[in-house]
Formats: C-alpha cells, sequence, structure tokens
C-alpha cells in the first residue's frame, strides 16, 4: 500500500518483486510495474517480520537511507533483520504513540499478537486502519477505535497464510475441524461490524502458488472478490467493500479509480499463464533444490536449543513426539522426544509418535539454519499425519517454535527495560486474551465473535 498527502508518500509491506517461502508464494494478481517513482518515498512501515511483508529482495531494492518505520517489539529480533539489509536510518514506533511524518501524515502503530502490528495513518482528513494480518481484538481493538474513532478505511486480510488443516492428515478428521474456511470471511465481516468504516478493503491476501509442492493448494484460496460477495449478502447495499486491484487506487478528490478484476473471474487461466511465466525460475529452484543433502546434525542442534529454551513447567506438561521424515537421510526419522528432552534419528519410527512431518532437505535445511523453522508451516512445503487426539500438541509445537525463534523463549526475554514497558502499553490485549481463554467453544467462538 502507498499513502500520499501532501507530497509526501509512505509505503507499507513491500513486496514488490519475485516470490517468497521458498518459490512457494507469488503474486495473484500480478503486482504494478516496477519504476522509479515508486522507490521514491518518505517512510517505509513494516508490521511485522514474515517474508510477505518484510521482504528482503524488495527491501534490497531502496536507497539505505530511506526511513524505516517499524514497532518497538519485545525483541529485536525484527530490527536486526532490517539492520542487517544495511538500513541507516530505522524507527522504533512505541505502541499507540503518534509518529508525524513532515507535517504530513501521522502514522500510529498497534502491536498485536506474536510480533504482528496494525497502523492507523492520518493525512488531509482521512484515516486508514490497516490491520493487514494482525487479527485485533475485543478490548485492543476497542481502544484503538477510542483513539481513532472514524475510520474511512479498512484494510485487513481475509485468507489463511498457515498450512492447517490443507498440509494436515488426520486420524480423526474431527480435528481438522478447528479452523474453517469461512471464518476468515466471518473475522473480516465482524471487523466491518465492529469498526463501520465508510470502506472495507480484502488486503494482504492476494497471493498464489506456483512450486510444483503446493500448485494444488490454489483451489483453497479466498479471492476479494469471494469476500465481496459474502459482505453483500450479510450487509446488503449498505457493504461497504470495495475489491481493489494492484494499480488502482482512492483519490480525496476524485475518489476510487478501479480497474475490472477479471483476474479473479478466470482464476485458472491467470494462473496457469503465471506458471509459464515462471517456470524457468522454478526450474533452477527444482535442479538446486535436489543437490541439497539433510544433515541431522543441524536438526539436532537446532531441537537441543530449543528445547533448552522451553521453561521448566512447559517440559512438564508438553511430552509429545514430534518426528520429521527424512527418507534421504542416512536415518530416515528425526525425533524431537520432548518427553525425554533430546532429539535422535533412528530407521524406526516411534510408536509414540504424535505427528509425522515431511518438509523438503532444501527447505528444512534453509529454516534450520536461518532460524525460521516456522516459516515451514506458512510455506505449505510440508505434509503431517497426526495421530488421533495429537493436533492439540501439533499446534503447541508450532507455537512454541514460533516464540522460541521471535525471542521470547527463554522467558527471561521478557525481564528486560525494553520489555516491561511495551507490555504494560499492550495491558488490554493481554486481558482480552485471559478473558477468552475462560470461554468454551472452537478457537473462532472463544475470541469474541462479535469483534474477532
Amino acid at each position: 500500500m502507498l499513502v500520499e498527502s501532501n507530497g509526501r508518500r509512505v509505503l507499507i509491506d513491500p513486496w514488490l518483486i519475485g516470490s517468497c517461502y521458498w518459490r512457494s508464494w507469488w503474486h495473484f494478481p500480478q503486482p504494478i510495474a516496477v519504476t522509479p517513482e515508486l522507490f521514491e518515498v518518505d517512510a517505509i512501515y513494516l508490521t511485522h517480520g514474515h517474508f510477505d511483508h518484510l521482504h528482503f529482495p524488495s527491501l534490497r531494492k531502496f536507497d539505505r537511507s530511506t526511513k524505516i518505520l517499524l514497532a518497538r517489539f519485545i525483541t529485536d529480533r525484527m530490527r536486526a533483520g532490517v539492520d542487517s539489509l544495511g538500513f541507516q536510518n530505522v524507527v522504533e514506533m512505541t505502541h499507540g504513540k503518534p509518529y508525524d511524518l513532515h507535517g504530513a501524515l501521522k502514522l500510529y502503530s498497534y502491536q498485536h499478537g506474536f510480533d504482528d502490528s496494525a497502523v492507523v495513518i492520518e493525512g488531509n482528513g482521512a484515516t486508514i486502519l490497516n490491520l493487514n494480518d494482525s487479527h485485533v481484538t475485543g478490548l485492543a481493538l476497542r481502544r484503538i477505535l477510542k483513539a481513532h474513532p472514524r475510520i474511512d478505511f479498512l484494510f485487513r486480510s481475509h485468507a489463511p497464510a498457515q498450512g492447517y488443516p490443507i498440509c494436515y492428515e488426520a486420524e480423526d478428521p474431527a480435528e481438522l475441524q478447528f479452523h474453517r474456511r469461512d471464518d476468515y470471511i466471518v473475522r473480516f465481516q465482524n471487523s466491518i461490524r465492529i469498526v463501520q468504516p465508510r470502506f472495507a478493503i480484502p488486503f494482504a491476501s492476494n497471493v498464489c502458488h506456483l512450486h510444483s509442492d503446493t500448485l494444488a493448494f490454489n483451489r483453497h484460496n479466498i479471492s476479494p472478490v469471494e469476500v465481496a460477495a459474502h459482505c453483500q449478502a450479510a450487509f446488503g447495499g449498505r457493504s461497504p467493500v470495495v475489491v481493489m486491484t494492484p494499480g488502482d487506487s482512492w483519490n480525496s478528490e476524485t475518489g476510487f479509480q478501479l480497474t475490472d478484476p477479471s483476474e479473479y473471474a478466470d482464476h485458472s487461466r491467470v494462473l496457469s499463464e503465471l506458471a509459464e511465466r515462471v517456470q524457468p525460475t522454478l526450474e533452477k529452484c527444482y535442479e538446486q533444490e535436489s543437490a541439497v543433502t539433510p544433515d541431522f546434525e543441524a536438526f539436532r542442534t537446532y531441537m537441543n536449543g530449543f528445547i533448552r529454551a522451553l521453561p521448566f513447567w512447559i517440559r512438564l506438561v508438553f511430552r509429545p513426539v514430534i518426528v520429521f521424515d527424512q527418507p534421504l537421510a542416512d536415518r530416515r526419522y528425526w525425533v524431537a522426544d520432548f518427553s525425554r528432552g533430546t532429539a535422535f534419528d533412528t530407521n524406526d519410527l516411534p510408536e509414540r509418535a504424535n505427528s509425522v512431518i515431511s518438509v523438503p532437505p532444501a527447505v528444512l535445511m534453509d529454516a534450520l539454519k536461518s532460524g525460521i523453522l516456522y516459516f515451514v508451516h506458512i510455506s505449505k512445503r510440508m505434509r503431517v499425519r497426526v495421530r488421533k487426539g495429537g493436533m492439540k500438541d501439533e499446534f503447541k509445537f508450532w507455537g512454541l517454535v514460533q516464540l522460541y525463534e521471535i525471542g521470547y523463549l527463554p522467558l527471561l526475554n521478557f525481564a528486560t527495560p525494553r520489555a516491561l514497558p511495551i507490555l504494560w502499553r499492550r495491558r488490554y490485549e493481554i486481558l482480552e486474551t485471559l478473558r477468552s481463554m475462560t470461554r468454551a467453544g472452537r478457537f473462532e467462538e472463544k475470541a469474541v465473535p462479535e469483534v474477532y
């Protein structure tokens, strides 16, 4: 998203070129042409550290003097990633406090969840609430609306990013119903109900999968047109949803400049054309990946560090056996045994295996080396088999991996001069999380359905 007011421009989460997540994710529809003018911005705001938002190849195209704005998170992992690119003017924004961009635009960063953030942008009499992937709920959302009572534009995602349930097989099919496809559209509708924006834009979910490992998953995608149709049925003529495709715009004087979103109507044809266009890149990727061999020592080093970082009371109650299936390795099964607090390899599948996770060696090795194992889940380049009753431990495993890689584990990382004031400013979100834990029902139903 590019926002301009009084000659000042701020760019949000620029993923402008190529793919991400090991060639799994690609743009759909195609982005606008990358021109020199696109890089002439006063600031870039980065909502969070996922690669479809913090996209290193795109950021490398910008002058290193460009101002980078990001939330001041509890840990500085995201800041370190931006610093590694050589940017010289990085500003970490305090939760809820305004940042004035040359008197033309005012930005407010609102943290949420595991180091995600929403951003409010005010300029020339209009207010944008970009929830992006941050599914702000309850008290935390109401605090934002108290500070910004009139929202002209609501932008938020409308489709799942993680690999559950489409990458999973479960002995109990009911365990594949914890999240449902329509939940994401319902979230979008409920955000409209509580925010009451003038316009609501389906946003940040315009992707497809072109790698051979994930091509079949395109049938699960949720398009903005589908979201608009559901909202039309829910709100009738009062639906505020506007479908904006790459290159579309709104101007305070002339209103919307929209193109026909025809790509969504002929989904199969456009996907075929995109796949053909990037086929040389994918063929090179397949060749490079086929040359990578699995290295168990990298797995052992990662898992032992992860297990040691877990608090003792988690180790007392979290005791599954998580298995990574690597047929090309000297010993096929790589085991993280949380009951014994160790990692080992074996040719015999453990009887107590909670989950068996298959990941291409090239993806797994790069993820372990870079400390981004959780991104494998987002990439969808995995297949998982879960025993009956084992899905909750599977969720806990990936959740703990995410906490570990962000830097929340060990828990001593919370007891720092940096962390404590941030936790205090996010107290309404913490309170809402505690409230949701007391409710019965599915995750979607517990998390304040009227606003989630």
